[in-house]
């Protein structure tokens, strides 16, 4: 099995700076929908079998694109790849997040502020990818998500258990590559966008 995991391309809101979350569906900005083909452009010679996309319209876009260079694919929508829930810094300027200066690990703040936690994020993902190993263990198959619930993926993909504070930012349409060999994942490439710089 070989996972294809993207994020999604910039929207409106990223442009601006503004937390989406779940309840935020995202309209791709004018670079997002070119993001978005030459991240198609980039897939368009992998032969995938099955797209999964959040359901959140930012995510699901940029699948449809993705998925204009593979046409008879099919795109399913999964709940269990939608993004974090960001309770009530839904919809917050990025810099104010930032200015509070919060432990975004800290469960209990999550648990005042209704913010989805890592555990719970965790436990999505694994069903999720359970499910793809015993359906779909011999596929290749395209995940397009977001920044968080990506980085859980890929986190539970490596079997690591850090913070999500401690990962690096994973740029707009980029592309992660995991390989399923020996019952084991691989990781073949990591947070690549230099398919966007052509």
């Amino acid at each position: 099995m070989k996972l294809i995991i993207v994020r999604h391309g910039e929207t409106l809101e990223n442009k601006i700076g503004q937390l989406q979350g779940q309840l935020l569906q995202g309209e791709l900005s004018g670079d997002g929908i070119i993001q978005a083909n030459k991240l198609s452009n980039k897939l368009k010679k992998e032969k995938i079998d099955i797209i999964y996309s959040s359901p959140l319209k930012r995510a699901l876009d940029t699948a449809r694109i993705v998925g204009k260079l593979h046409p008879n694919i099919p795109i399913k929508t999964d709940k269990r790849i939608i993004e974090r829930a960001l309770g009530n810094f839904e919809g917050m300027c990025l810099k104010k997040f930032k200015s509070l200066n919060l432990d975004i690990d800290d469960e209990k703040l999550m648990d005042k502020e209704n913010v989805e936690k890592i555990g719970e994020m965790t436990n999505r993902v694994k069903e999720f990818v359970k499910e793809l190993k015993e359906k779909k263990r011999e596929k290749t198959i395209l995940i397009c998500g977001h920044f968080w619930i990506n980085t859980i993926l890929s986190s539970y993909l490596l079997g690591r258990e850090e913070g999500i504070s401690k990962y690096q930012n994973i740029p707009n349409a980029s592309i992660s590559i995991f390989e399923f060999k020996n019952n084991t994942f691989v990781q073949k490439a990591i947070r690549c966008d230099k398919h966007l710089i052509d």
